[in-house]
């Protein structure tokens, strides 16, 4: 009961305004563009090359949906209406953290945890976009929440189920996003090396679940997609992994934008996920050195501690891969969802094991602090479902009738070239190549060109600023501002 109403709360306020509140973004072109390949029968493929970047998983359930809705010919219909699923998984994620912080804590604590990942602006953020990150977020901590069953469970059928159920939803986790599976496969490696959760051999027999599931996914794409593409995908995201190769991410030569940048535009929409995280690593790392100093001692103690270890373990997991990324390797926003679950999941439990023996004033200062967060959070839930960011269905809208049948567009955004479609795209970003192509119109994203993504340069952006007609433009949160440029008259242009 509580935890469909948790459900319930999640979903509302992830699919509120859902087709508006959030500009369409690249990587949710990509994975529906992969979708509708895979629901038509084209298999896992972009482009008509097979696709190996990703594991398939979240795919496949993309393209599964992508086919119940067929008959939409439109690709942003079936990215809007894809949307939702990953607002389900989303909710799933705060039941699953719900369910997870009740094993070891009160009913009180879970249900604040779940709360606060229910209206977390960074998390509603991600769950409401065609991306991998919900669906394999609630792999995670589904594994992780089967891992918490086994202890306590004794020998028998019914563990063995348990195992057989954390080490399946681990190879799901595996099988979606990679960088959520190595943070899991860290954390259950942990738990091995310490022995402070299950027995080594429970816990080992949950990742040889997890690497057997992985392995034939690895197995399976070979034999469809064959092993070369395959290689050279995971050989290329291997070295932006450990960062040898950064063509995006704050620790790119190639972009304009840089964590901390970042941090402080978004400190008025996230400022509290910040301090989850900052909190979160606070309590993990907190409860692991105590464990760690009574280790000769009749620890771990009860089940709860014991689940309270796996919650803070699995922090330190997902902080441990986040750090060295931060600092060597590809690094991007969307990544920090990684952490963000098990870190209030972790402050969690630590306060709600502990509320009864803290003095009133700490129970007053815990109290105003998560009723400053939830309001923080509220507010900014209520300033964005209330704010229009669709420059791009404005773009469709104006392009109906502004842009003449077979008009030659250079798209600089990266975006837009999947979206128009009667007329000629291409993706020029010079004047003599606007000339030789004989380009009409000119699409410019201000925020791409300014952080250094996308095609178009500053300077070329000032060129078209001061020489050509604006023939659109849509102001947007996401976007900064979304050109379309008449160069038809252009000096250089047209000679």
């Amino acid at each position: 009961m509580v935890a469909g109403s948790v459900c319930a709360l999640a979903c509302a306020l992830r699919m509120v305004h859902i087709r508006t509140t959030y500009d369409i973004f690249i990587d949710e072109v990509t994975y529906t563009r992969l979708a509708r390949n895979l629901a038509t029968g084209r298999g896992v493929t972009l482009g008509g090359k097979p696709f190996d970047l990703h594991p398939p998983a979240v795919i496949g359930l993309f393209g599964l949906v992508a086919g119940l809705t067929s008959r939409v010919p439109q690709l942003l219909q079936t990215l809007l209406d894809l949307r939702y699923v990953t607002a389900a998984f989303g909710a799933l994620c705060c039941v699953g953290a719900y369910l997870l912080v009740r094993r070891a804590a009160p009913e009180l604590a879970a249900l604040a945890a779940a709360l606060i990942l229910a209206v977390d602006p960074f998390t509603i953020h991600f769950d409401s976009r065609v991306l991998l990150e919900a669906p394999t977020q609630a792999a995670t901590v589904a594994s992780i929440g089967f891992l918490a069953g086994l202890v306590g469970a004794h020998p028998g059928r019914s563990r063995n189920v348990i195992v057989g159920a954390s080490g399946l939803t681990a190879a799901v986790a595996l099988c979606s996003k990679e960088t959520f599976g190595l943070a899991l496969a860290i954390t259950i490696l942990l738990v091995i090396a310490t022995g402070w959760v299950v027995r080594r051999t429970v816990a080992a027999a949950v990742l040889a679940i997890a690497v057997m599931g992985w392995t034939v996914q690895v197995v399976a794409t070979g034999l469809t997609s064959g092993f070369g593409p395959w290689w050279s995908a995971q050989t290329g995201g291997f070295a932006r992994l450990i960062g040898t190769s950064q063509p995006t991410g704050f620790n790119s030569p190639h972009t304009h934008v840089s964590l901390t940048s970042r941090i402080f535009a978004n400190a008025s929409t996230e400022g509290s996920t910040y301090l989850l995280l900052v909190f979160g690593a606070v309590a993990a790392l907190w409860v692991l050195i105590r464990t760690w100093r009574g280790r000769h001692q009749e620890w771990p103690g009860d089940d709860a501690a014991r689940v309270e270890v796996l919650v803070a373990t699995w922090t330190v997991g997902s902080l441990a891969y986040l750090g060295y990324a931060t600092l060597f390797g590809t690094i991007e926003e969307q990544m920090y969802y990684i952490c963000l679950l098990p870190c209030v999941a972790v402050l969690a439990v630590v306060i709600g094991r502990r509320w009864g023996s803290v003095s009133a004033a700490l129970k007053a200062v815990t109290i105003i602090g998560l009723g400053c967060v939830l309001v923080f959070d509220v507010g900014v839930w209520t300033g964005l479902r209330t704010t229009t960011d669709n420059a791009y269905l404005r773009l469709l809208a104006w392009s109906a009738h502004g842009l003449p049948d077979g008009s030659v567009v250079a798209a600089t955004d990266e975006t837009s070239q999947f979206l128009l479609h009667h007329v000629t795209i291409g993706q020029w970003n010079t004047l003599p190549e606007f000339r030789d192509h004989g380009v009409a119109y000119v699409i410019v994203s201000t925020t791409l060109t300014d952080q250094g993504y996308g095609l178009a340069s500053p300077a070329l952006l000032s060129a078209l600023q001061h020489r050509a007609p604006l023939a659109f433009s849509a102001d947007d949160v996401t976007m900064g501002q979304l050109d379309v440029f008449d160069v038809r008259a252009l000096d250089g242009v047209r000679s």
